[in-house]
């Protein structure tokens, strides 16, 4: 997956802000590479995620778009803006904005269902099973579930969301998450 190939960035440019690295990207001090580097590192600099937001801004922004649909490599844009409307959503679900949050992960599985890499199946199928969870589409997200080659944290997670809808417990997405430490 892409989060694990994205190699280390200079310190300098992870102290930039979102808004200087789209000046530097616009600017030609930084090429299209860097720029999402730096957009990742700012989104994995807190637990919380709380870059995501202002990430999709920028991420989405007119002259943003504009750049990559004249680069080549759209797969690494398409996922690093996928990840951040993912945490996006993650926050607002944490806020418990539920309703938000589902317009959220929905674009951000819009926005994965671009990316071409095949590596990019088990971000998809995790993206997938979060909407579906928010949906409360149980046999869905089911069949995202038992489809999903690899184990791990993200499928822990959606058997998580499959008990909690199967006990008719409703949406909890903080209570999912926890109960899907192991």
């Amino acid at each position: 997956m892409y989060e694990e190939s994205i190699p280390k960035i200079p310190s300098l440019e992870a102290l930039l802000s979102g808004e200087d690295l789209k000046q530097k990207l616009l600017g030609g001090t930084l090429n299209a590479n860097e720029f999402l580097d730096g957009l990742f590192k700012l989104d994995q600099s807190t637990d919380e995620r709380s870059d995501a937001i202002q990430n999709v801004e920028i991420l989405t922004s007119p002259e943003i778009v504009d750049f990559f649909n004249n680069c080549e490599d759209q797969d690494r844009y398409h996922f690093i803006l996928s990840l951040s409307y993912f945490h996006k959503g993650q926050i607002q679900a944490r806020a418990v904005d539920y309703m938000e949050a589902r317009e959220s992960f929905k674009k951000s599985l819009d926005t994965a269902v671009l990316i071409s890499s095949t590596d990019n199946q088990p971000w998809k199928d995790y993206v997938a099973g979060t909407v579906a969870y928010f949906e409360k589409d149980l046999p869905k997200l089911k069949i995202i579930h038992n489809g999903m080659q690899e184990e791990g944290r993200n499928k822990f997670i959606l058997e998580s969301f499959i008990n909690q809808l199967e006990a008719d417990k409703g949406i909890d997405y903080e209570a999912a998450l926890i109960a899907a430490k192991r």
